[in-house]
């Protein structure tokens, strides 16, 4: 069990099929962007006053900055994981194009100040 990877389960017990499930697909978000500290997971079960059952799963990466996170809703548990999954892949891929657009795109800074000029 890798040290980064955080999971926990609210209102069930988690079987370890799931708690595998979860750990193999932080473990590919953890090889695709080495710059997470953490990966934390939450299922939580619920009951709706129809009587279905309802599973929200939160996913939060801690990394430089500030830390990304995703929920999702649905009547079954993989379907929730999986689109969490996707939804932080979705946006580590974003926060790295947006680093990659910075570093070819530099902009100018203007300095409201009166630089002294080095002696020569």
């Amino acid at each position: 069990m890798n040290d980064k990877i955080l999971i926990a389960g609210h209102h069930f017990s988690m079987s370890e099929a799931t708690r595998a499930d979860i750990e193999g697909m932080a473990e590919k978000l953890l090889k695709h962007h080495p710059h997470i500290v953490r990966i934390r997971f939450e299922a939580e079960s619920s009951t709706l006053r129809s009587g279905e059952r309802a599973y929200t799963v939160k996913g939060m990466v801690e990394i430089r900055g500030p830390d990304l996170a995703a929920s999702s809703t649905t009547d079954n548990l993989y379907k929730s994981i999986h689109e969490v999954v996707s939804k932080l892949e979705r946006m580590l891929n974003e926060k790295a194009h947006m680093r990659e657009d910075k570093r070819h795109h530099p902009h100018r800074v203007e300095i409201p100040a009166v630089l002294p000029k080095a002696p020569d």
